[in-house]
């Protein structure tokens, strides 16, 4: 069965599911390749029983399946999980609110990286105050939304990209959708400065 490039969660199990970092962690490893619970258990360094619980989880909510199977030397049946999509992206707009925060501070965490990015290409120097923590919050809300509507475009796509280079080009785009609609200006204007003094 193909892997999807993106899917888009509006369902609160799908979404609070993944408001688990090591459940987000095993998604991550699942993209780069089909792994067994005792893989997963020793990559992420986590006891077996506590990979399953959550293999178990995520595929009942359809975020994982079975890839193969294989008969190992002891005769133990091993199963090898893959994730249904390459990217899975929250519906931001359809998420409960308790929820919604938790996963507002990951995109919080994300505009203030592109903030970072901007001061440093600004140079050492560059003293003023980028944005206030209101305005980041106003900010990463946006991206969050564009991002959903990014992602039910996406969804509907063949996107050869590997899983990287998708999540680069959707928060790209994101971004640019933020900065061009009226609550971006002041993150246009930040830009703008970093283009004006190359």
């Amino acid at each position: 069965m193909k892997t999807q490039a993106v899917k888009i969660l509006n369902s609160p199990k799908q979404i609070k599911a993944l408001a688990d970092p090591l459940r987000r962690e095993i998604l991550r490893k699942l993209v780069d390749k089909p792994l067994t619970q005792s893989q997963l258990a020793e990559e992420l360094d986590t006891s077996p029983s506590a990979i399953a619980y959550h293999l178990n989880l995520l595929s009942r909510l359809g975020l994982i399946r079975i890839q193969r199977t294989e008969i190992e030397e002891h005769g133990i049946q091993e199963k090898f999980y893959e994730p249904t999509a390459r990217l899975f992206i929250e519906d931001y707009r359809s998420i409960p609110e308790k929820y919604r925060k938790r996963l507002l501070q990951i995109h919080i965490e994300r505009v203030r990286g592109v903030l970072a990015l901007i001061k440093y290409l600004k140079g050492a120097e560059y003293k003023e105050e980028l944005l206030s923590r209101v305005e980041v919050e106003k900010i990463a809300e946006k991206m969050a939304e564009n991002l959903t509507d990014l992602g039910y475009i996406y969804e509907k796509e063949d996107v050869k990209l590997d899983r990287e280079s998708l999540i680069i080009e959707l928060y790209s785009k994101a971004l640019e959708y933020t900065i061009n609609q009226k609550d971006g200006e002041e993150l246009k204007l930040l830009i703008q400065g970093i283009k004006n003094s190359r």
